[in-house]
């Protein structure tokens, strides 16, 4: 243990949290770059992340203002340098391949970029000879034409004729015009013909850096990524070095209504042994009872294209340039899971509210999942993207919350979302992101960002060590969201979580039960059933069908040997009783539902036991499913008091077991943790500051170990066990300095906080404010918060509150600041010695040693949020006033529609009418504590 103990007081420099950093047009030149540099490595930044994308600003000379073509000599001088001063720094360095997003450029050409394939349906009466002029009709290249017979909707199987063959070309003066079907007969009765057009406009890159626009790469088709992988990728490798770059990233998949590639039919037909030219229309429209059938084979085959021929191939081309693959997986049709696991980084998103204790699987879970399944020690997470609309609403203390929920997903590295490019001409506001997080020195909140910096760099560290601990494991119907959905740029992510329905795992989790999804690859092809299901080291003892109506018979099988094994198995509402894919179909869901009916009981609520393991039918996919699991496997961690707002993740290295602790929640809370492991010496640290953590109870049983503490708002803990001699019990009041009792009695008590030696000193006032910058001072008995006065009613920056008070002894012990009310940052200031910074509730610091009998002076440097600037109504986004600038991109329309889009102000002023309240406010006040326990709780 006291190695980890090492590690968490002295966190290595590669858990360090990244950040991402636009170059807006490129238009970067070296002295802001070492500027914005320096400021990142000050505040604890580890490395970043260069994303090109949009101008915000014309060329101007006389400004100095030049947009970097991309990929021009140019361009390659300023990344060479930039490369250059971040290892002079310390920093790492990734980068994102093209401009802007997706993955494309000016080096794709149209038949090698994204396709998206459109039906055009005609209904015909027969008997009659049909003729159809598709010329400027449909706008691309006709693909598949079929005829078929329709009876109540659908189309009848034995009826279908492939029309392709019948398409004849149409010319105008001998050029190619379009195509035509002439003469075709049609038997009696209703007949549907339709047409896959692939259409003629496709995607681009969404607003790229100057000559970086182009076409978006097909991303099933490996010709397509490996053109683009040597056009948009190798010449960064050939004109920087080999490895230069720790990762090369791709953002999440954005494949505006991707569903077609032009290789979809020969691997169609290679990979499922049967064409798509008879059941095309499937893929749209109903074909008697077979197209669920066929839309898996559909989906499975457009998941393997994309995971051989995008994700598994960037990541190969990565390692073979001495980088590693980052990746955003969500947003694929694919195998999620698999798709994740072939990055060296898989990477997560959190984007809005995530300031709160919340399993989020479509951006997080499914992430670290994969990182677990597929044995990746480092998950990252794109963070604090929209955490809060409209923007510069955020906080320190709202980033520390959803980083705690973060953790909490099982992620272990911090990218946040992000660092705006931001030269001193370019404002106050700087040149934010319009999606993301102010997180650059143009923020209020700036100078104490190292604070979030270094508890993001503790926490990764520790979430790095050792291997994680999961009993539970959630199946992914992903056959069902296959077979259930048309041709579409289906997000998978998405669908999972729609249909095994929102919250359900969240609830599981919240019930103390740690999780990993788990896809069908790793059941068929990673994992061990010895001993219920063993994948990478972790032993998962259940696994949950969640609304699962269908299995491979081979994921069948291996469900049936891991409870044979030892494992527990339980379905929401029914056992799988369908298998996936067209042929063979008959036979093959004979064999699941034999197979399921080998495990399963007849009677939902009840267990059949089989070898050494059980399963169950539960009746819902709430209660009922908790129920049953709690039937049979007791949670890992039972946690009481902590109002849906405290979590856990646990991981284990060796003997030692670590668990993660965090209260999400602005509310001071006594908790009370039930642990499943027992007969371990305990140790509890704050993870802010690695130091011992007060306990207000602690006993040690034959099967869990319990624990009380009372955890103050937005507070996380680790907590330490392992093999070792126990302590024996000690005074209680001792708890506060990391001594814990053992073998207790199950009932315990402990002095109450009130009985400690305390004694409080309010500070008397007067208060006087000023803000320098805006030539501004006031008094008042107590503080008050400024922007109700108009002068500094639109003013974000810095107020210094200060008083003087008398104090006729200092007493002997700690002594504790309290402000009841801060917005939003402070630095306090006591007898001219800085004492430290308040960025989190609860409001409070220990000034110990800076307080003197007789007079004393307080600072308090005050800095409230950026938004009361951003809604000035004098502050507007300056235009290009002629149609024509000297510089590119010329036209000033272009380029003044990019400014009021991305950088605009319009949604926050629409949003927050009225400055929001800014400073310091109500009483101030200082508790003395004795030297025998920690301070009390404080409620006031």
């Amino acid at each position: 243990m006291d190695w980890h103990i090492q590690r968490l007081e002295h966190p290595g420099p590669e858990t360090k949290g990244w950040t991402r950093w636009w170059w807006y047009g490129c238009a970067v030149q070296r002295e802001e770059i070492d500027r914005e540099l320096q400021f990142m490595q000050e505040a604890g930044i580890g490395g970043v992340e260069i994303q090109t994308l949009y101008p915000l600003a014309a060329d101007d000379a006389e400004a100095g203002i030049y947009n970097i073509p991309y990929f021009s000599p140019e361009f390659f001088n300023i990344l060479d340098y930039t490369l250059k001063k971040a290892e002079e720094l310390g920093l790492g360095v990734d980068f994102t391949l093209g401009s802007s997003w997706p993955y494309g450029g000016p080096h794709v050409p149209q038949e090698l970029s994204v396709q998206c394939a459109i039906p055009y349906q005609i209904d015909v009466t027969g008997p009659c000879s049909f003729s159809y002029d598709f010329t400027s009709r449909v706008t691309g290249k006709i693909e598949r034409a079929v005829m078929g017979r329709m009876k109540e909707s659908r189309m009848l199987e034995e009826t279908i004729v492939d029309l392709t063959p019948f398409l004849q070309e149409k010319l105008l003066f001998g050029w190619p015009w379009g195509k035509v079907l002439e003469d075709i007969h049609i038997p009696e009765g209703d007949w549907k013909i339709v047409v896959f057009v692939t259409h003629l406009y496709h995607q681009q890159a969404a607003i790229p850096a100057r000559d970086a626009g182009g076409y978006v790469v097909d991303h099933c088709r490996k010709d397509a990524v490996d053109l683009f992988l040597k056009n948009g990728g190798d010449p960064l490798i050939e004109r920087l070095g080999r490895g230069s770059f720790c990762c090369f990233f791709c953002d999440s998949i954005e494949l505006l209504g991707n569903n077609w590639t032009g290789i979809l039919e020969e691997e169609f037909f290679r990979r499922r042994g049967y064409g798509l030219d008879r059941y095309i229309y499937g893929l749209w429209g109903e074909i008697d009872d077979i197209s669920d059938r066929i839309r898996y084979d559909y989906f499975l085959t457009m998941s393997e294209l994309t995971i051989e021929n995008f994700f598994e191939n960037l990541t190969s081309w990565c390692e073979s340039h001495g980088s590693k693959a980052r990746i955003q997986a969500h947003g694929t049709w694919a195998d999620i899971l698999k798709a994740y696991g072939s990055a060296h980084i898989p990477e997560g998103e959190t984007f809005g509210l995530q300031d709160k204790l919340e399993v989020n699987s479509i951006h997080r879970r499914f992430a670290s999942s994969a990182a677990h399944l597929y044995n990746k020690p480092v998950v990252s997470c794109e963070s604090f993207t929209w955490l809060r609309v409209p923007r510069f609403l955020e906080t320190l203390e709202m980033m520390k919350a959803e980083v705690d929920a973060i953790f909490l997903d099982g992620i272990n590295s911090i990218y946040n979302h992000g660092y705006a490019y931001s030269p001193p001409d370019a404002g106050r506001l700087g040149w934010p992101f319009y999606a993301s997080s102010q997180i650059n020195h143009t923020n209020t909140y700036w100078p104490f960002y190292r604070h979030l910096s270094e508890y993001i760099q503790r926490v990764s560290g520790m979430l790095r060590i050792g291997r994680p601990k999961c009993d539970i494991a959630v199946y992914l119907p992903q056959a069902d969201i296959w077979s259930e959905n048309q041709m579409a740029d289906l997000h998978m992510g998405m669908k999972l979580q729609e249909y095994m329905g929102w919250g359900v795992t969240d609830k599981i989790s919240k019930r103390g039960y740690c999780f990993d999804y788990v896809n069908d690859d790793i059941l068929n092809h990673h994992a061990d059933f010895d001993d219920a299901m063993t994948v990478n080291g972790n032993t998962y003892r259940v696994i949950l069908l969640i609304g699962c109506k269908r299995l491979p018979p081979e994921t069948a099988e291996k469900l049936k040997s891991f409870v044979k094994s030892g494992g527990i198995l339980i379905a929401s509402e029914a056992a799988p009783y369908l298998s996936c894919g067209l042929l063979r179909r008959e036979e093959q869901d004979d064999a699941v539902r034999k197979c399921m009916a080998r495990i399963f009981p007849e009677k939902t609520g009840s267990w059949r036991f089989s070898g050494r393991g059980a399963a169950a039918i539960a009746p819902d996919r709430g209660e009922g499913l908790i129920t049953l699991l709690e039937q049979r496997f007791r949670p890992d961690v039972r946690i009481t008091g902590g109002g849906d707002c405290v979590g856990y993740v646990h991981r284990v290295d060796g003997l030692t077991d670590i668990y993660f602790i965090a209260n999400i929640s602005p509310q001071s809370r006594k908790v009370a943790f039930d642990f499943s492991v027992h007969g371990k010496e305990m140790k509890v640290f704050d993870a802010a500051d690695a130091r011992p953590y007060a306990v207000e109870a602690e006993a040690g049983y034959n099967n869990s170990t319990e624990l009380v503490l009372h955890m103050e708002a937005f507070d996380s803990v680790f907590v330490f066990f392992d093999e070792g001699t126990k302590n024996p019990v000690k005074d209680p009041v001792l708890a506060g300095k990391g001594v814990f009792m053992r073998q207790a009695p199950k009932e315990i008590t402990c002095p109450q906080p009130g009985a400690r030696q305390e004694k409080t000193y309010v500070l008397p006032g007067p208060w006087r404010l000023e803000i320098p910058e805006m030539n501004y001072t006031c008094q008042w008995d107590r503080p008050e918060f400024w922007q109700q006065y108009e002068q500094v009613r639109y003013y974000s920056g810095t107020g210094i509150y200060s008083s003087s008070f008398v104090l006729k002894e200092v007493p002997e012990g700690r002594a504790v600041l309290h402000l009841e009310e801060l917005q939003e940052t402070a630095q306090v200031r006591i007898n001219g010695r800085t004492c430290g910074d308040i960025w989190r509730r609860p409001w409070k610091l220990e000034v110990t040693g800076a307080l003197r009998a007789g007079q004393n002076t307080i600072e308090i440097y005050c800095s409230n949020r950026l938004i009361n600037y951003a809604i000035d109504p004098e502050n507007e986004i300056t235009d290009y006033p002629a149609e024509m600038v000297d510089g590119w991109p010329y036209f000033s329309q272009a380029i003044n529609q990019i400014r009021h889009r991305r950088i605009g102000l319009n949604r926050e002023r629409q949003a927050i009418k009225e400055p929001i309240p800014s400073g310091l406010r109500g009483k101030v006040w200082i508790t003395f504590l004795d030297n025998q326990g920690d301070e009390a709780p404080t409620t006031e």
